[in-house]
């Protein structure tokens, strides 16, 4: 099965339910659209991107990339591209012009969109202007506006499963991120398995109908791969993204919220002091918080407010879904796809199935070390229990080692500081031969007796930890700590 075969299901299963909601950027206005009416929409931009394949040399690749903010029009134009044959690349639009232009000059990116909060900063503009040729750099607005005019494409571009559809930056919270390519059978398998497992729902006429809020970034697999999930499960999504999301969240009653953990966490500060936010975070259920952990602070402010967590486990290179099954367990990820396997090998999670990356671009070497006879070593650490539920306990390449040669997790020791219930955020590192950790707290931030009962709680928890283990230095701090795009605190 292709991406275009498995879009195409769905539009035949669901076509007159409402597919996606988001608020107009020229009035305001919240508008609706269907399954069918956004197959059509695709079909549009795909006839429009074929033409403009018409104008690229034969040296050229048919690629596209965008640096925008998440809208409806950014998700049709990228599934029109893939739909016309090429291969979409979404960059993060806060890296700046200059960092954009560089992944793209590096990938080769014959066109590039920009949405116009990107066009209206002048020096952003400027520069992508300089890097491309007249007709090259294209508006998003005005690229919707033109495909939308397009006759549809009634024979979508389908190729085969191996074939590289989508291209993305892998997301780490150190050094520089790899290119990854995702092919026509990677991008569907989640979302084909979704929509078979509800084959029966579907029969009996049981499958209910929700609307659910994505802000997650475009330009990361988890704030694509959902939208793909919920769309199996016939539902509807509200898009919305960082600028917006307020304003949005009080647009209508969502059942789910899917959000990166540091936005989730705004939402809940937010609450505590706007009466109409908290009210509408009373018609909320789920969470699906993706592209960070978790904190144990985060899971019981949602817990306080009748919202279930609930985090996957994935990563760009296994196409954003490796567990996503069972019901709520504190700590842990859900249980494997069926489209995938699991196993722990000397403490590393390791997968292989249909969701695995093809590769990282023009990287060989790096592709050898990390799938090693047909296993994606993730370089996280991980258990799975006897019910098959994985728990993710750290990440390799984050180990302290000590001279002594003790080995040192810091997200065990992260997960013991987060038992104190003034701890917002740390970091747990080593400095010289010691340990040390960066954290901040609202509260210590506002009162010199709070800092104090952090000290004391990490002075009390020494005393239960290995002499290597100690926490020996504390920097508390009153602001955030600095996280990357999708809300991971950075090391």
């Amino acid at each position: 099965m292709v991406f275009v075969d498995i879009l195409e299901e769905l539009v035949r299963a669901y076509p007159e339910r409402e597919a996606f909601r988001y608020r107009d950027a020229e009035s305001g206005e919240v508008r609706s659209v269907r399954f069918d009416r956004f197959l059509e929409d695709v079909s549009r931009a795909a006839a429009y991107w074929s033409e403009k394949q018409k104008s690229l040399s034969p040296e050229e690749p048919f690629r596209v990339g965008i640096a925008a903010d998440n809208s409806y029009p950014y998700f049709v134009e990228y599934l029109g591209v893939i739909a016309a044959g090429g291969v979409f690349v979404p960059l993060n639009q806060s890296f700046g012009a200059a960092r954009v232009l560089e992944f793209a000059a590096e990938i080769g990116i014959p066109y590039m969109m920009a949405g116009e909060a990107q066009l209206a900063d002048s020096e952003y503009a400027a520069e992508l202007n300089a890097a491309y040729p007249t007709g090259r750099l294209l508006p998003l607005d005005r690229v919707f506006a033109e495909s939308s005019k397009c006759e549809a494409l009634e024979n979508l571009y389908r190729g085969e499963e191996d074939d590289t559809i989508l291209m993305l930056l892998s997301s780490g919270t150190s050094g520089r991120s790899k290119i990854v390519e995702l092919t026509n059978g990677n991008l569907c398998a989640y979302p084909a398995e979704v929509f078979n497992g509800l084959h029966a729902e579907r029969e009996r006429g049981t499958l209910q109908h929700y609307e659910n809020l994505i802000i997650l970034p475009f330009f990361h697999i988890g704030g694509v791969i959902p939208i793909m999930g919920e769309l199996a499960r016939g539902n509807c999504l509200f898009i919305s993204n960082a600028r917006q999301f307020l304003q949005d969240l009080s647009a209508r009653q969502f059942g789910k919220l899917i959000v990166a953990p540091a936005m989730m966490k705004r939402i809940l500060e937010r609450a505590e002091k706007n009466e109409k936010v908290a009210k509408t975070l009373d018609s909320v259920h789920e969470a699906l918080c993706l592209g960070a952990a978790m904190s144990p602070v985060l899971i019981q402010a949602l817990h306080a407010r009748n919202i279930m967590p609930r985090t996957y486990y994935g990563l760009t290179e296994t196409t954003g879904t490796v567990t996503y099954r069972g019901p709520y367990r504190d700590g842990a990820c859900c249980t494997v796809a069926d489209f995938c396997e699991i196993k722990i090998e000397d403490e590393e999670i390791c997968i292989r199935g249909k969701n695995v990356m093809k590769g990282y671009y023009n990287n060989p070497e790096a592709t050898a070390e990390a799938i090693r006879d047909g296993w994606f070593h993730t370089g996280d650490l991980g258990r799975i229990d006897e019910d098959g539920y994985l728990f993710v306990t750290g990440r390799r390449k984050n180990i302290i080692v000590l001279s002594n040669g003790e080995n040192v997790s810091p997200e065990v020791l992260e997960d013991k500081l987060y038992a104190c219930p003034l701890i917002d955020e740390c970091i747990v590192f080593g400095d010289g031969e010691e340990i040390a950790a960066n954290i901040f707290s609202v509260a210590a931030a506002a009162e010199e007796s709070k800092a104090e009962e952090v000290r004391e709680f990490i002075k009390e928890l020494n005393r239960t930890l290995p002499r290597a283990e100690q926490i020996r230095k504390v920097n508390l701090s009153a602001e955030e700590l600095p996280k990357n795009s999708t809300g991971k605190l950075l090391r």
